[in-house]
């Protein structure tokens, strides 16, 4: 009788993985022929990418095109991928396919990974946190995506202990593209005050959450966004309309075409569910304080700096999972108004996505 009960539970384990296991790859499938088909606008960043990797494609010596582009950027491991998949006949395309594609399948399997079962729940849940990240961004700088990618491995080696090939990661992430210097300096500070701030006094969790987005927006339009304005900035970074506030892109409408209505709901969509999200939720965990943080600095670039709050975003995409999946994993009795929100953010999330899109795919998907 109790091996029978014990192999019972074994085939249910293997269904459910089975299960995971599918869903995933229906993530990939459909992420990658969903990018392999996008052309990008010529005014987009992917689309000047393309028009420079073309440009370098002309020099025999792949290593002498990367060091003329490292002349202007740091980073190279993109620009190096992208020309040695030309040179070998490889389609632009299908490398930025692939990497959208990676990114989802990390995004999502950082959300599966601890489930035990699937229901409806689950499901919609997990919709949820796939439409998360904003897909045009996430298509449009594929150079920030693909350092992602190495930034999600080193997170996930570093909460397995493996701290070695953390650090690879960390590297690659940086020589990918070096703005995730930011965001890793950002991880390793909070997993340091965590450990000897908010652990102990579990209250301050509590407080923080409900009060320092709310400061980190207002320091962002006043404080920040004035020294970023100020004659010495100007003097030495010159106007550089990359970094400018969201507002001012807003206005300018020099990025895509949905920037705007669709667009403006889409942000403050997400500002409101992880906000609401933190504070319904009462427990002191890492994976909380982790998104409190990263979601301050969201609502500090909002205010003055339109490329940092894309890269927050996603980057912020990957501890959402993780978070999402924690709050499900932790969910009782006392926790019925977690799931009932957890539930309306996740239909939210996903109108959203459907209300932003819907008129952009035969606009710039050609099939």
């Amino acid at each position: 009788m109790e091996k029978m009960i014990v192999t019972n539970s074994n085939l249910k384990n293997r269904k459910i993985q089975i299960q995971k296991r599918n869903l995933i790859w229906l993530v990939a499938i459909f992420i990658f022929f969903s990018t392999y088909f996008y052309v990008p606008p010529a005014y987009s960043d992917l689309g000047r990418y393309y028009d420079l990797i073309e440009t370098l494609s002309s020099f025999n010596n792949i290593i002498y095109a990367v060091l003329l582009q490292q002349e202007q950027d740091v980073d190279f491991i993109f620009t190096l991928t992208m020309l040695g998949a030309l040179k070998v006949g490889i389609k632009l395309q299908f490398v930025t396919a692939l990497v959208c594609s990676v990114y989802w399948v990390i995004i999502a399997r950082a959300f599966i990974k601890p489930i035990n079962k699937i229901n409806s729940f689950i499901l919609l849940c997990f919709l949820g946190v796939l439409f998360f990240p904003n897909m045009m961004e996430v298509i449009g700088t594929a150079r920030n995506v693909m350092a992602f990618l190495f930034l999600f491995t080193g997170f996930q080696y570093w909460s397995n202990n493996k701290k070695i090939w953390s650090v690879i990661c960390f590297v690659l992430s940086i020589f990918t593209h070096f703005s995730c210097l930011i965001h890793i300096t950002l991880f390793l500070a909070v997993l340091f005050v965590y450990k000897i701030w908010f652990y102990k006094y579990p209250g301050w969790t509590n407080l923080l959450c409900l009060v320092f987005p709310v400061f980190t927006y207002v320091a962002g339009a006043t404080i920040i966004n004035g020294i970023f304005l100020s004659p010495v900035m100007q003097d030495l970074f010159g106007d550089s309309a990359g970094y400018g506030s969201y507002v001012a892109k807003e206005a300018e409408k020099i990025t895509y075409d949905f920037v705007g209505i669709g667009q403006i709901a889409y942000l403050l969509s997400h500002i409101f569910v992880i906000y609401v999200l933190i504070n319904i939720d009462r427990r002191n965990s890492l994976s909380r304080v982790m998104v409190m943080v990263f979601f301050s600095m969201i609502t500090m670039s909002y205010a003055f700096n339109y490329n940092l709050l894309v890269r927050f975003f996603l980057c912020m995409a990957f501890f959402y999972s993780t978070y999402v999946s924690d709050c499900i994993s932790n969910l009782n009795k006392k926790t019925n108004l977690l799931r009932l929100f957890l539930t309306l953010s996740s239909v939210l999330l996903i109108l959203i996505f459907v209300w932003n899109y819907h008129g952009l795919i035969m606009k710039y998907w050609q099939f």
